[in-house]
């Protein structure tokens, strides 16, 4: 287990000079024995956490310079944390949605799903969890009892993205069908079908201030949607593999995306242009999060550099 300094120059992480606003890695973690497929921060932003292959979650905190591991005892492809009430809550292969502390005690393992969970997203105000299976369904649960809410039958041949609206009254779901979905999460009524992709949806997002929707697809591109009409605002072309996982920055002006090409594009989310390419990876990046004040975020990939995954993170220049 270690954590590097990044390097920069041609085949670095990204090449100086740098402007304002612009990102530059300044740590490069590698405790994952394999593949790291999820990143995550803590509501406040003082702790990273990380999960991967080796069936672990790795926590960094930044405020205490330490390091801890929450071991699994399955297989898990996803995760989520709360803001207020200290949990986990993990998508596993084992078709179950676990429910940990966030020091890593079980809580619940809420069953329902008939295959694997690929994605869990808790609701802003945590008394409900939304998941996505291959299973084709996203399911709502009530955390106060572990029950099942609501049961959406999705996406034709599975789900691979769901994630709440800011003040939690919408879901917006990517999957296999090449479309995205947009649900009321008290009644389950569809809301909108987002139609333009041409393959997988695997990554979807809500701004902050809920007016937008972004996603990223196997057809690698990604795409800013009204949320409200569902119209195409912009479609972002430039990654050469399929985009793993999309986000919106805090503040709204950049979207982070993250692709099998081994890149991190930002882009303003105004123009569609491209505002800094960030290399170094040497795999598929799986997973981007952003810190809560928008002043760093994390990228995981599939690197395994000698038996090691890599997170790296980024945090924003200034002079």
């Amino acid at each position: 287990m270690s954590v590097c300094s990044p390097q920069f120059g041609p085949n670095g992480w990204s090449q100086p000079p740098l402007d304002p606003g612009q990102y530059e890695c300044n740590a490069i973690f590698m405790y994952h024995r394999a593949n790291v497929h999820t990143v995550v921060f803590s509501a406040d932003g003082s702790v990273l956490l990380t999960g991967g292959n080796d069936r672990v979650i790795h926590c960094v905190s930044f405020t205490k310079q330490t390091h801890w591991e929450l071991p699994q005892d399955f297989d898990f492809t996803s995760m989520d944390v709360s803001r207020d009430r200290g949990l986990i809550a993990i998508g596993g292969m084992d078709k179950c949605v676990h429910i940990q502390s966030n020091w890593g005690g079980p809580i619940a393992k809420l069953r329902g799903h008939g295959a694997c969970v690929k994605s869990v997203a808790f609701a802003p105000h945590e008394k409900k969890i939304a998941s996505g299976s291959e299973d084709g369904t996203v399911r709502v649960w009530d955390l106060d009892n572990n029950t099942v809410l609501l049961e959406l039958k999705a996406h034709a041949h599975g789900v691979a993205a769901v994630a709440f609206s800011p003040d939690g009254k919408r879901i917006v779901s990517g999957g296999s069908d090449d479309a995205v979905r947009v649900w009321d999460s008290t009644d389950g009524k569809v809301l909108q079908v987002l139609q333009g992709h041409t393959s997988t949806v695997l990554s979807v997002a809500f701004s902050r201030d809920g007016k937008r929707i972004v996603s990223g697809s196997r057809d690698k591109t990604v795409r800013v949607w009204d949320s409200a009409s569902g119209d195409v605002q912009q479609e972002l072309k430039g990654h050469s593999g399929q985009v793993n996982s999309v986000t919106f920055s805090p503040d709204g002006k950049r979207i982070v995306s993250g692709s099998s090409d081994t890149t991190v594009r930002v882009w303003d989310s105004t123009s569609g242009e491209v505002v800094q390419e960030l290399i170094g990876h040497h795999r598929a990046v799986k997973s981007i999060a952003f810190a809560p004040n928008g002043s760093k975020f994390a990228s995981a990939s599939q690197d395994c550099t000698n038996e090691q995954g890599q997170v790296r993170l980024n945090e924003k220049f200034t002079i």
